[in-house]
């Protein structure tokens, strides 16, 4: 029969934790002292760490921050996606990095080439856009590639000033592009979770108000 939970029986048991903060000689470094560090990406466009992380922050020194899209909007930091403020070495010196997770862009991939795919194919198709790309608007053109959703933005339609149409061979030679391009984007999809992923198993660090 299992114990009755009451005051008689049950104790409160103290167990060792560990916190890491982080120090200036004796003092503890603060939140003001925190934003007085040079801001700069952590992670470069290969997806590898530019210098040695030492943990993060759980504090944003910045109110308004630019969102991770092309908008160009502001928004709030502490509620945004989630992300780590990590401190992190730079040959002699300090930085501080807002690194955001890693997602994959609902608009799906986007380069020249994708341009160039739906431009062959819209012209190939009698100058209509075939079936197997959605066109949601004018400027948003979707479709799947090895596997990989695609997006194509910039169609001038055969009555578009200065329309042209490409070579016939236009569309094969774009798929054969996108196939090269699909490969190095996966690769580096690939790099960008492993540092994410590294990123949230940094020890957090205190520092004081």
């Amino acid at each position: 029969m299992t114990d009755r939970f009451t005051p008689q029986n049950v104790t409160v048991t103290t167990a060792t934790i560990e916190v890491k903060t982080l120090t200036l000689g004796k003092r503890q470094i603060t939140q003001s002292v925190f934003r007085q560090l040079v801001e700069e990406p952590l992670i470069d466009e290969s997806g590898a760490f530019c210098g040695q992380p030492w943990g993060y922050i759980n504090h944003c020194p910045d109110k308004k921050v630019a969102a991770d899209d092309l908008s160009g909007r502001m928004i709030d930091c502490a509620t945004s996606i989630d992300h780590r403020h990590v401190i992190w070495q730079k040959d002699d010196e300090l930085r501080r990095s807002r690194v955001t997770r890693f997602y994959v862009s609902s608009y799906g991939f986007w380069s020249d080439t994708t341009d160039a795919l739906v431009q062959a194919a819209y012209c190939a198709n009698g100058h209509e856009m075939p079936e197997w790309i959605s066109a949601r608007r004018r400027d948003d053109y979707r479709f799947t590639q090895d596997g990989m959703a695609c997006m194509g933005a910039n169609l001038n339609r055969q009555w578009d000033p200065g329309h042209q149409c490409p070579a016939p061979d236009a569309l094969a030679r774009a798929r054969a592009e996108l196939t090269d391009e699909i490969a190095k984007e996966n690769t580096l999809r690939t790099a960008q979770r492993a540092a994410w992923k590294a990123v949230t198993e940094l020890p957090q660090l205190f520092i004081a108000v």
